[in-house]
């Protein structure tokens, strides 16, 4: 995370591929814990905010955390909703590649 978090201070600004890395080392390289859910969460809203959350940052999270995992670090109601983007505020995904944004409804 320290490297991820300097990336402003060289010059460098994530988008919508960086997240989706960083979500896979977390759910690869972390144990199952709060720690975890937590760390991704923190992720996941740094994204958001950012507005580079797409299709695919969603698969991944919904095939490799549970429903409950899932509701918590997106803060949606029901793992459906969190599975289409279209279903969850435009903001998130304003700055992402459009060939990643599927809105299957």
């Amino acid at each position: 995370a320290s490297a991820f978090n300097s990336l402003p201070s060289v010059g460098l600004n994530a988008d919508s591929i960086t997240y989706t890395g960083m979500m896979h080392v977390l759910l690869n390289l972390m144990n199952d814990s709060p720690e975890k859910v937590n760390a991704i969460s923190g992720i996941f809203r740094q994204c958001c905010d950012e507005g580079y959350l797409n299709q695919h940052i969603l698969n991944v999270l919904t095939s490799a955390t549970s429903e409950d995992d899932l509701i918590t670090i997106t803060g949606v109601s029901s793992k459906e909703e969190a599975y289409t983007l279209g279903r969850l505020p435009p903001d998130w995904s304003r700055n992402s590649s459009r060939d990643l944004m599927v809105n299957a409804e």
